[in-house]
């Protein structure tokens, strides 16, 4: 609101009261009303113009920006009331130290047997020899003045500031002033294998999910770390990373976190693996793991060891050890910050090195659990096996979650048992067969058998027929393409098609060469889902032929996205022979064969 719209709606409010007394006509009345309405209007349809120009390549905060327009409240909030053992509380103050308290004792609240069981690190120790040369091992270089200036003039502006509170837009304006100074501490703490401790404080930020807001487990705590620390992790990350991947040192089974690798390429892999089954007559067991705080969780102790099976020694080890060690955290509500707390397990939540850290520390579960199959996308780990009977699959099926429940009690983890799922997949003539459950148990409790479960953002249905996937998929579209409706009045054509292609179109297409073997009756409810967002673009009636309104806004229909992706795909299994591309790539799966 401008200050000369403010003053017109003051003016149009005096008019509204002098017509109703009558001083003045009505018509004067709405005609004020009518060009002060245009006004704000056309103020509107500028700011979101520029916003959206701002943040074009931002979707989550284009997506910020529609649930303005849309006048939708975020759940996103910190808690101004909780309940401490029935006690109610509102002081920010003392929140922000009971959420402290919450969080630190999470590992405690989650392991309940202190008892310290030595883990089998003898397979990961025969996997690592069989990739590593002898007296091979990681070192980290210094840094040179030229990695640490792009560091820092690649840093977003946007990103939430740390406890030392350095705004990065100011620290980009003058890292030629302090360059010379960061690059001293920085190889400083290479060669002395030391990580500052300035650098080991997360401000912790309590972000609701769901549920009672008044109750402290409904909230997700949010880590920031210093950007200063973030500069060198990244450094030590990416060396690395290019150490594991030189030497393959990280299984075939992890998707996450690695080059050529994402969820598209998991679902793709397992997929198909159960799709040559059932075209083979065979039943499939999938075993759908739930890790309790996997990333709270990790004994330091514990991968440490890991890392120097891995070939980390003298002051690389040591600063991993400075690293990981020491943390401490405290919780931010509002303007009230409670007292430090130290951090004793877990890997460090919102920093560079954390993912990279847990896939290393889980990387050898595929070696100590050969009974299955394993599809891991960072913590999330499913289990598959296949057979011609029932008895088959859930023989092996169980051994493998014994298996890994074991690995999960030697490395101090936790598997939630209530929220791990199984499923019998099958065709739908073979599954008409079986009248009987899977029953795997794990840890005592039988685990929740169900016909279609969410994986890494697609639902799978146990004949694969994709289905329940697409009604989630069109009815998350949609609610999105009203979104854009809403902000139609506000903008451009063209900041329109770019505001759908930001916030809608990706909702469609996610990790569509999985399901795109549906039937052609799902795949048409799609099509019409899209025929619907170009009428709606273009404030187009049904006379017009839909495909005339594809080839105007450049909207490709989803039937060729699905073909384009999949010969992506194939494209990269032909030709992408790099070490760290994943395993299945030296030939194309079955979905691609077909287009081949």
């Amino acid at each position: 609101m401008t200050p000369e719209i403010l003053s017109d709606i003051k003016k149009r409010d005096q008019l509204k009261a002098k017509a109703q007394n009558g001083t003045i006509s009505w018509e004067t009345f709405r005609s004020c009303r009518n060009r002060i309405s245009f006004n704000i209007k056309q103020a509107k349809k500028n700011y979101f113009a520029h916003k959206i120009l701002q943040n074009k390549h931002d979707s989550r905060k284009l997506w910020k920006l529609m649930k303005e327009v849309g006048n939708l409240n975020s759940n996103k909030t910190t808690p101004n009331e909780i309940i401490d053992n029935g006690a109610s509380v509102t002081n920010p103050a003392i929140i922000a130290q009971l959420f402290n308290s919450h969080v630190s004792q999470i590992a405690d609240s989650v392991i309940h047997d202190t008892t310290h069981h030595e883990p089998n690190l003898e397979p990961l120790r025969q996997f690592v020899k069989t990739h590593l040369p002898d007296n091979h091992h990681f070192t980290v270089p210094a840094m040179s003045a030229e990695y640490l200036l792009n560091a820092i003039n690649n840093l977003s502006c946007n990103k939430a500031k740390g406890v030392d509170s350095i705004n990065i837009h100011l620290l980009q304006v003058g890292c030629n002033e302090v360059l010379q100074s960061l690059l001293y501490i920085y190889n400083t703490s290479i060669t002395s294998g030391i990580f500052p401790d300035q650098w080991k404080i997360s401000k912790i930020t309590p972000v609701f999910k769901k549920g009672s807001r008044q109750n402290k487990d409904n909230y997700r705590p949010i880590a920031v770390l210093s950007v200063l620390s973030k500069i060198l992790e990244r450094f030590y990350g990416l060396h690395l990373l290019g150490y594991l991947q030189e030497h393959n040192l990280l299984t075939s089974s992890q998707f996450g976190s690695r080059p050529f690798h994402s969820c598209e390429t998991m679902l793709l892999q397992l997929t198909d693996s159960l799709l040559n089954d059932m075209d083979k007559g065979n039943l499939s067991g999938i075993l759908l793991i739930d890790f309790r705080k996997a990333f709270d969780l990790i004994s330091h102790d514990l991968l440490l060891q890991k890392l120097a099976i891995y070939g980390l020694k003298d002051s690389t080890l040591q600063w991993f050890k400075s690293y990981l060690t020491e943390r401490k955290q405290l919780v931010s509500i509002g303007r009230a910050t409670s007292d430090l707390l130290p951090v004793h397990t877990g890997v460090p939540q919102g920093s560079s090195l954390g993912p990279l850290l847990f896939i290393l520390f889980i990387n050898d579960i595929p070696l100590v659990n050969k009974e299955c199959n394993s599809y891991i996308y960072v913590d999330d780990t499913t289990l598959v096996k296949s057979g011609t009977s029932i008895n088959t699959v859930r023989s092996h099926l169980q051994t493998g979650a014994d298996n890994l429940s074991n690995w999960a009690s030697e490395n101090r983890m936790a598997i939630h048992p209530n929220k791990t799922k199984v499923m019998l997949i099958g065709s739908q003539q073979k599954l008409s067969t079986i009248n009987e459950p899977l029953n795997v148990s794990i840890c005592g409790t039988t685990i929740s058998q169900t016909t279609c479960e969410k994986l890494l953002g697609v639902h799978m249905d146990d004949s694969l027929t994709w289905n329940t996937h697409i009604s989630h998929v069109i009815k998350k579209y949609n609610n999105k393409l009203e979104l854009v409706k809403r902000a139609k009045p506000y903008l451009t054509p063209k900041l329109l098609l770019l505001l759908y292609n930001s916030i809608a179109k990706p909702t469609l297409e996610y990790c569509c060469s999985v399901w795109g073997n549906c039937s052609t009756d799902a795949l048409g409810r799609v099509t019409s889902a899209q025929k619907r967002a170009a009428r709606i673009l273009l404030n187009a009636d049904y006379t017009i032929p839909s495909i005339t309104l594809f080839k105007e806004i450049n909207l490709i229909p989803i039937h060729d996205t699905i073909r384009h992706r999949i010969l992506l795909q194939t494209f990269k299994c032909i030709h992408v022979h790099h070490a760290s591309a994943p395993s299945w790539k030296n030939q194309p799966t079955t979905i691609q064969q077909e287009l081949l």
